[in-house]
């Protein structure tokens, strides 16, 4: 079970927790909100990608939150075909087994990894991918 999920004892977990919800909130951004919400979103979409790009621990993390927040499949559905896309190209190594645990653990990590793109990816990592989905 996710340290998220085992319930916030520390401060400094709550903290973390929080952050998280945060962030994972402003992701999942709803239209019709005011100005101030739709730039919360945009900056959250780009800080998601800095993640994956620089950070890739960090995406994982918020990757899992994000898949047992129980979201909606579309509003998780651009991590697929943007930052977990960005993470298996660019730290490959470090990612995979990760995301391969998840998946099997989640179904709709599944679902998202059918969004990702073979062509920045290593032949091993893509194939590693489609034998998660079966395909």
């Amino acid at each position: 079970m996710p340290r998220f999920q085992r319930g916030a004892h520390s401060k400094t977990e709550r903290l973390r927790v929080g952050r998280l919800k945060a962030l994972f909130d402003s992701y999942v951004h709803r239209a019709g909100g005011s100005s101030a919400d739709r730039e919360a979103h945009f900056a959250a979409l780009q800080y998601v990608d800095d993640l994956a790009f620089h950070a890739p621990e960090q995406f994982l993390e918020f990757l899992e939150f994000a898949i047992a927040s129980q979201g909606s499949s579309a509003d998780i559905q651009a991590l697929g075909s943007g930052p977990l896309n960005y993470a298996l190209a660019r730290h490959p190594d470090l990612v995979i087994d990760r995301i391969e645990d998840l998946a099997r653990r989640h179904g709709d990590l599944r679902k998202l990894i059918t969004q990702v793109s073979e062509e920045a990816l290593r032949p091993d990592v893509w194939r590693r991918l489609r034998d998660l989905v079966g395909r």
